[in-house]
């Protein structure tokens, strides 16, 4: 399975490609407290979330990254992104890039979301 048509499902959360389907929820979980205000991380504003969206799936198209938006199981709620990069497939390697979630509910800050950034994955 190629890792660009792979969604992920963990204990409360679901991770799927990121698409431009996703920019208008990650702008609304990104606006959930300005966390592109926030100085120990990178998020994108509502006016660069589209592009950022845009770059993203050019990565993945490249083989070099796999990004995913992260949504809460059973509601489908768009609470995040996380990705995989620098993937090297020939040697079965990748790192776990960035990633972001709104900063509430509460429901979103717990560790079954954040423990969901892509770990482990079968090439």
């Amino acid at each position: 399975m190629a890792l660009a048509e792979a969604g992920m499902r963990g204990q409360g959360v679901e991770l799927q490609p990121l698409d431009e389907s996703h920019v208008h929820s990650l702008v609304e979980a990104a606006s959930d407290g300005n966390l592109w205000e926030l100085f120990f991380t990178s998020v994108p504003t509502p006016d660069t979330m589209g592009e950022t969206v845009r770059r993203f799936i050019v990565e993945r198209s490249a083989g070099t990254m796999q990004p995913f938006a992260v949504c809460l199981s059973g509601t489908g709620q768009v609470v995040g992104v996380t990705s995989l990069c620098h993937i090297d497939a020939a040697n079965r390697r990748a790192e776990i890039g960035g990633r972001w979630f709104r900063q509430a509910p509460p429901s979103c800050r717990c560790q079954s979301v954040g423990s969901a950034a892509p770990r482990r994955h079968r090439w």
